[in-house]
């Protein structure tokens, strides 16, 4: 799971986090997190071998979430989005970020809120998580973004950097809905009072080709959550027996849309308790 802060990106995961920065934020980081240790090639092995070794919980882990209606798209492997994260970490070291890692001390004290998992239990948010990626290929036009899954979306909630943040997350969250409606962004805008001297942000897109206009607060890069009781609000428009559900890790939320039967099924099997937008909505 990866979340993007003004000079790192935070990799956390069970009882170690990952810190990575650029050449003069070292420096930084190195007296935020006195004795962290940077990570090497050796350690992107073993994190591979780690993976490797535990594939056949993951296979029966995906055999779990697959009879209840969470799978990959075509053209996707369990294989390839469980290494997808080391897979990414090696590219970072390759073109000289620093990787520290960091244990849960060096971190601080946090009130622990999450639900005691089995370990069976932590294999199946492990895999969710892993399935709402996306595989990122470099093209001549820019980035090509495939999803892994079409129903699972993670979203951080710490992502709104420039014009094209809105569209993205709109991207992401409209293919949860496969074929009951039709949502495209179109364009979007974010300026920040401390660079264009005025805060203000707006998406545009289509609803079953109808366009729509939304305005959003600016709180630095935090989405706005109003977006997703919205967004909910046109998922209980054109499929009324259906909302919007999330389960959190921090500062992200892995999202997925079903009828309240089907959510309870995966609260149920994961262990883990539910967001209901609905229930936002109505509060």
């Amino acid at each position: 799971m990866v979340w993007l802060v003004k000079w790192c990106v935070l990799l956390m995961m069970a009882a170690v986090s990952l810190l990575s920065c650029q050449q003069g934020d070292e420096d930084i980081l190195a007296q935020v997190f006195p004795g962290a240790m940077r990570m090497s090639s050796a350690d992107v092995d073993e994190m591979r071998r780690q993976n490797s070794a535990k594939l056949p919980k993951y296979e029966s882990a995906y055999a779990s979430l697959s009879e209840i209606g969470y799978r990959l798209n075509d053209g996707f492997s369990l294989d390839e989005v469980i290494g997808a994260e080391a897979d990414n970490l090696n590219s970072m070291l390759e073109v000289g970020v620093t990787v520290l890692l960091l244990d849960a001390e060096q971190i601080g004290p946090e009130e622990d809120t999450a639900p005691e998992l089995s370990e069976e239990q932590e294999i199946l948010v492990d895999l969710l998580w892993a399935m709402g990626g996306a595989r990122s290929t470099e093209t001549d036009l820019g980035y090509n973004i495939e999803l892994y899954s079409n129903d699972v979306s993670f979203i951080d909630f710490e992502m709104i950097e420039d014009n094209e943040s809105y569209v993205l997350l709109m991207r992401d969250m409209a293919a949860l809905v496969k074929n009951d409606f039709s949502i495209k962004p179109l364009r979007s805008f974010v300026s920040f009072a401390d660079v264009e001297g005025k805060d203000e942000a707006w998406l545009e897109f289509s609803v079953n080709d109808q366009t729509r206009r939304w305005d959003f607060k600016v709180d630095y890069d935090w989405v706005d959550p109003t977006f997703f009781t919205r967004f909910d609000e046109i998922v209980e428009t054109y499929s009324p027996n259906k909302r919007l559900w999330s389960f959190n890790d921090g500062q992200a939320d892995l999202f997925f849309i079903r009828n309240e039967a089907d959510a309870r099924k995966l609260a149920d099997l994961i262990g883990m308790e539910l967001r209901d937008w609905r229930a936002y909505r109505q509060n």
